[in-house]
């Protein structure tokens, strides 16, 4: 099993290399009796990526298992929370994946958006819908594809040369 950890880690720091310097750490969690781990960062990543982005970073917490009998190559992410910040720290929009960490209810994969909408009501005065509070649905979200998300079409400038191939040889 410790192989099997050394190759989790491996391909998730290539992942996140993709886009920071920062280390991703890992810790047995201990919850369960099958294998489980935590990765994160200790804080926020910077990555590098323009104006008006200037200074944002990136942070990560997931909660990966291992179970034959669950999935065929046995990981399992439990949970996730993949969020990109400004450069003070406030969250821009965040994906999650609750199943763990103490939440009570057990959510879809969802992403929130630290904005509102201002639609028009039929009278023509503008009401106001949270985004931030609301649990849009997503399918199951990779580390690959966010950091493939921030490159693409947030403009992360890569920090390796083969950003393209760590992500396609480390999606899932």
């Amino acid at each position: 099993m410790l192989d099997t950890l050394q190759y989790l880690l491996s391909s998730l720091r290539s992942i996140a290399g993709c886009v920071t310097n920062q280390r991703l750490l890992v810790e047995t969690t201990g919850r369960s009796r099958r294998p489980e781990f935590a990765c994160r960062f200790p804080g926020i990543a910077p990555i590098r990526v323009a104006a008006p982005l200037r200074g944002a970073g990136i942070s990560v917490r997931m909660l990966v298992s291992w179970s034959d009998r669950e999935h065929p190559v046995g990981r399992v992410t439990d949970a996730y929370s993949y969020a990109l910040h400004d450069r003070g720290g406030t969250e821009l929009l965040v994906y999650h994946k609750h199943v763990a960490w103490g939440t009570a209810e057990r959510r879809s994969p969802h992403v929130h958006v630290s904005a509102a909408l201002r639609p028009a009501r039929p009278n023509g005065d503008r009401a106001v819908l949270p985004l931030d509070k609301l649990h849009l649905a997503t399918g199951a979200v990779s580390l690959t594809a966010f950091v493939r998300m921030l490159i693409e079409e947030f403009g992360a400038r890569p920090l390796a040369d083969d950003w393209r191939e760590r992500l396609e040889r480390d999606a899932g």
